[in-house]
């Protein structure tokens, strides 16, 4: 059985991770550039990109982070 807490870890990180990364862009694009250009695009693509990084990037450096402090934690 797991650790208390890792249940879907891999799953839950990224989604939080792709959530945070909409809502970070929407709020960035539109407050930095609404009004300057048009930004439909320019959102898209930093939402695409920033979404794709998000899952394929941040479930295995919390596993690595997790790993880690489990390491420290068993040393003190």
């Amino acid at each position: 059985k797991g650790q208390e807490g890792e249940t879907l870890l891999w799953l839950r990180s990224g989604v939080a991770s792709a959530l945070s990364q909409i809502v970070d862009t929407l709020i960035f694009i539109s407050v930095a550039f609404y009004g300057v250009f048009p930004i439909g695009e320019l959102l898209l693509g930093q939402m695409l990109a920033k979404v794709v990084l998000s899952v394929i990037l941040v479930p295995p450096l919390i596993y690595a982070f997790v790993a880690l402090g489990r390491r420290l934690d068993s040393k003190s």
